[in-house]
């Protein structure tokens, strides 16, 4: 059987450490809480490949990202009319951070769903 580092490398991230128990800590909590972790460390440290490479090993299907770094898309040529709510009211369009978590919200009502949320000192 394969440990956590073994799958790990296999979705393209190979380190020397174990995080096999600390992985087991966040997510056995007793709690009913939402299992969360925090991972720091200097830029280009490979942080975000380790998440994601995470995700997979964990068989997580569905994995949603958001970087806050990413500079939205400009405005379109042509502008659609606005939508409307059931009363008419006008809505503006969903922002990129609040699609990703309307998205891990959603995925997670059916399957496992990791969101990874990058680069939140930005």
């Amino acid at each position: 059987m394969q440990g956590l580092r073994e799958k790990m490398a296999e979705h393209g991230f190979e380190s020397n450490i174990d995080y096999a128990y600390h992985v087991r800590c966040a997510l056995s909590q007793p709690n009913r809480q939402i299992p969360t972790l925090n991972i720091e460390g200097d830029s280009g440290r490979r942080k975000t490949a380790f998440a994601m490479a995470l995700a997979r090993a964990l068989e997580y299907p569905q994995r949603v990202y958001h970087d806050f770094t990413e500079v939205s898309s400009p405005p379109p040529q042509v502008i659609p009319p606005p939508s409307r709510d059931e009363e008419g009211r006008e809505e503006p369009p969903i922002p990129a951070f609040e699609r990703a978590m309307i998205d891990a919200c959603a995925h997670s009502e059916g399957e496992k769903t990791v969101l990874v949320l990058d680069q939140l000192q930005a």
